[in-house]
């Protein structure tokens, strides 16, 4: 059964006084694939208690600095900048960047690094304005999904792990919704091109959860070679098919350890493992716990 009739109710299942404000179903296409991926690294709240400076430096990662109590000031790649309170400063691989600290100042300076980029380093083309590194307004969501990483750093268990990877690339889709499109590297986010080619492809994968999916069969269903998609898999989403079909596996796999009473087991083979033992192996390697161990951190909110 699909979604949207797991969704669909006759009126006459509706009690009186039931009425529906508002419809959403889930977006379609993009699904967890992706064409760049962010490996959150580290993250750090800073209190300035006496002024000081930083001298040029260059970084190896992503760095977002969120500025709570401000001004920030700096200067990227010779630029002087000026970041007031709430705004996010957005620092790149190989920039230059120097640091005119003030007592009061109150900042937190996430690091993350990009992976599967299509070889770029950077968010921003080599043209684009040193201004654009400053995110300031209309990016209060960006910093509630910063605040809420810093939370889940502050307070780990045995979930921490999985939702840092989630919230960080809750950070960074939400960076590249403000980032000015004309200033980022084009097709970074993997939504300026083979929109077509994602959607089929996450609708295939979705089709094919309980079961095996073969790379031959992944290439003969989409009307490609084996060596054409996994070069494009490659290209467009970092990874290749079957690794991205295994990733998507194990998501769901923790969603229903999560949120579900259903047996380990009944997962492996409801996501269509070939047994328990082949199943926790890849969630551990993936999650960095046993699927035992991922459930006995929480307790289930519904039934199977």
């Amino acid at each position: 059964m699909s979604d949207a009739k797991r969704l669909s109710f006759s009126t006459g299942a509706l009690p009186g006084g039931y009425e529906i404000l508002f419809t959403a179903r889930r977006a379609t296409g993009l699904g967890p694939l992706v064409a760049s991926r962010a490996r959150f690294i580290g993250l750090n709240r800073v209190k300035i208690t006496r002024s000081a400076q930083i001298p040029l430096h260059q970084h190896t990662v992503h760095e977002l600095v969120m500025v709570e109590s401000g001004p920030y000031r700096c200067r990227i790649n010779g630029t002087p900048l000026t970041v007031a309170s709430g705004g996010v400063l957005v620092v790149t691989p190989g920039d230059g960047h120097e640091v005119e600290l003030h007592r009061g100042q109150r900042h937190s300076v996430l690091h993350f690094a990009l992976a599967g980029s299509r070889g770029s380093t950077g968010l921003f083309h080599d043209d684009s304005p040193p201004e654009a590194h400053v995110v300031s307004g209309g990016s209060p969501e960006l910093g509630r999904a910063i605040r809420r990483l810093l939370e889940e750093v502050a307070s780990p268990d045995a979930y921490t792990t999985a939702l840092q990877d989630l919230l960080m690339e809750e950070i960074y889709w939400r960076l590249l919704r403000v980032v000015p499109a004309q200033a980022r590297v084009p097709g970074l986010g993997g939504l300026e091109e083979d929109e077509d080619f994602r959607a089929r492809l996450a609708t295939l994968f979705e089709a094919s959860l309980a079961g095996t999916l073969p790379v031959t069969t992944m290439a003969k269903e989409l009307g490609m070679s084996r060596r054409n998609l996994t070069d494009k898999c490659r290209r467009v989403f970092g990874q290749g098919p079957a690794h991205a079909f295994m990733d998507l596996k194990l998501q769901r796999a923790a969603l229903r350890l999560a949120e579900t009473t259903a047996s380990v087991k009944h997962v492996s083979y409801e996501l269509g493992f070939r047994n328990p033992y082949h199943f926790s192996r890849a969630f551990r390697a993936r999650f960095g716990l046993a699927p035992s161990g991922f459930r006995a951190a929480g307790t289930p909110r519904r039934s199977a």
